[in-house]
């Protein structure tokens, strides 16, 4: 006896009073199959076109193909038989319907999770270029502390010493490739170790600390010129004067900085 929630399988209500036996045929039936609440039951000719039928039980991932047969009672055979073909006519109609019904549900869905991919696509498309476009206004040392901060680096000021790196002390000079000395008034560390953007004030700088067991990299800036000192370059730290490289390259957004100085 299917007894089913007409609210979720309409299509079933039609075999509501209908009886169904389990064939000999069925190897994999028992009857602790009648305890379970399934979660979905679906109804198709069987094998013995007009005589059985084939019913599919779902639970989970669970699946199970059942070949039954209807129960006529005190009734003429083929009358009752004529009177179930017209049950099962209506019932595919109903299911052809639910189906239909549950398809278009599903695809007016994924057309409206394709509008939002779309729209939040132009959101993160239209947002890049603004950061870019505002990217393109900053000068070159705003530029390359933006890249750090989107890398999340935290920013230390000479007011707080204490949490400065340790390992090396030194007075450094930065000077250029043409060996003279850089005007500058802001010199940045950067302690991958530490993941910290370190400020240090005017060049010279009188007490420079770096770790030696970090990966570092020096940079500032002269004239809205990038000027930088590698991180395998810091070994060549050893007395006051340390050149430094300058950046030619014009950077246009922050993917741009990433790439060049690789960190």
């Amino acid at each position: 006896d299917l007894d089913v929630d007409a609210s979720e399988f309409p299509e079933l209500s039609v075999y509501k009073g209908v009886l169904f036996e389990v064939g000999d045929e069925n190897t994999n039936f028992n009857k602790s199959m009648y305890d379970i609440t399934w979660d979905e039951a679906s109804v198709k000719e069987g094998s013995k076109s007009g005589q059985n039928y084939n019913l599919t039980l779902k639970k989970g991932s669970k699946k199970y193909d059942v070949v039954v047969y209807p129960v006529f009672e005190g009734k003429n055979y083929e009358t009752a038989m004529k009177d179930f073909q017209g049950k099962f006519e209506k019932y595919k109609t109903a299911l052809d319907k639910r189906i239909g019904a549950e398809k278009k549900i599903e695809e007016d869905y994924q057309i409206k999770i394709a509008q939002y991919k779309k729209r939040q696509e132009e959101m993160i498309a239209q947002a890049k270029k603004d950061a870019n476009d505002q990217f393109k206004q900053m000068d070159s040392e705003e530029k390359v502390k933006r890249m750090f901060a989107i890398n999340s680096f935290g920013v230390f000021n000479c007011d707080n010493p204490s949490v400065y790196p340790k390992g090396v002390l030194c007075n450094l000079n930065l000077r250029s490739e043409k060996d003279k000395n850089l005007q500058c008034y802001l010199v940045y560390l950067v302690d991958k170790q530490k993941n910290g953007l370190f400020t240090y004030y005017k060049n010279p700088v009188t007490t420079f600390s770096f770790n030696p067991k970090s990966t570092n990299m020096l940079w500032t800036v002269e004239n809205g010129v990038i000027y930088w000192l590698k991180p395998e370059q810091f070994s060549s730290i050893n007395g006051s004067d340390v050149k430094l490289s300058r950046v030619e390259k014009t950077f246009t957004n922050v993917d741009e900085l990433k790439e060049y100085f690789n960190f």
